[in-house]
């Protein structure tokens, strides 16, 4: 690769010398990584955040042209069908039926009341969207519900954004309205603006409104490229929410779904 090419992972603000560290850490790691959840139950929930993670950041960087991935890591549909189904594997896995957390011992109905979820869903739903996974995507759905509790992962989610999730799983299931009209309610009353961006084209994703989908998946992209996106992450590479609305419109058949040059890298697998 040529170190003066302008490619866009250099046009959305990341250093070369940041991503080669990066890819180092990975080659490191791929062995955790690419053959299998850990024996050690207590390490599946850092595992499985580090596998939907770096499957992110494969994603990002080979659709913004980096041309430096090793194999395996060079087949980004191959490491995307992995990183989902670590996904799966974390919420529905035999290994919560009995398991170490935080110096006690939980079962299932423990670990759904008291781990993380919400970096593990989102990573996961958009590793198998972007390969059309729906067999996979469909059984991530079954996770959120009113039941789950406030979790801001590592990306600094907030109430509102948790409830966006759960209500858009609930209607993406196929529940009625109602089962989780608290939760909209409460993304509606609030006062964020990104919850509100994904519910406006997740509201013309249901009604099969290619044009206002086209058009709010647009304005999302662009805040989250100049107000969510960081030098430091390239997992933000991916939008994840909104690689999830796009390849779900295709899915549903809503029709074309145009996305401004500037920031059509962050929905891979277009």
């Amino acid at each position: 690769m040529s170190e003066t090419s302008q490619q866009d992972w250099r046009r959305f603000g990341y250093d070369a010398e940041y991503i080669r560290g990066a890819l180092r850490n990975l080659v490191q790691e791929a062995d955790e990584i690419w053959h299998g959840p850990p024996t050690d139950r207590s390490k599946v929930n850092g595992w499985a955040h580090e596998v939907t993670c770096w499957g992110t950041i494969v994603l990002a960087l080979t659709f913004m042209q980096y041309k430096g991935l090793a194999a395996p890591f060079d087949d980004w549909r191959e490491v995307a069908r992995r990183g989902a189904s670590a996904a799966i594997y974390f919420f529905f896995g035999q290994w919560r039926q009995r398991f170490r957390w935080l110096a006690k011992t939980i079962d299932r109905a423990e670990a759904r009341a008291e781990l993380p979820w919400s970096d593990i869903y989102r990573a996961g739903m958009a590793l198998a969207a972007a390969v059309h996974d729906w067999q996979t995507a469909d059984a991530l759905l079954q996770w959120p519900d009113n039941d789950l509790r406030f979790d801001e992962g590592t990306d600094d989610r907030t109430p509102q954004d948790n409830a966006y999730q759960i209500w858009l799983a609930s209607r993406l299931r196929g529940d009625p309205p109602a089962a989780a009209a608290e939760q909209r309610d409460r993304v509606e009353r609030g006062g964020r603006r990104r919850p509100k961006m994904l519910l406006e084209a997740a509201d013309a994703l249901l009604a099969g409104d290619s044009a206002a989908l086209t058009k709010a998946l647009s304005m999302y992209l662009k805040h989250y490229k100049q107000r969510e996106m960081r030098p430091n992450r390239i997992d933000f590479g991916v939008c994840l929410d909104a690689t999830v609305l796009w390849h779900w419109g295709c899915r549903l058949e809503v029709g074309d779904i145009p996305l401004p040059e500037e920031v059509a890298p962050l929905i891979p697998g277009r």
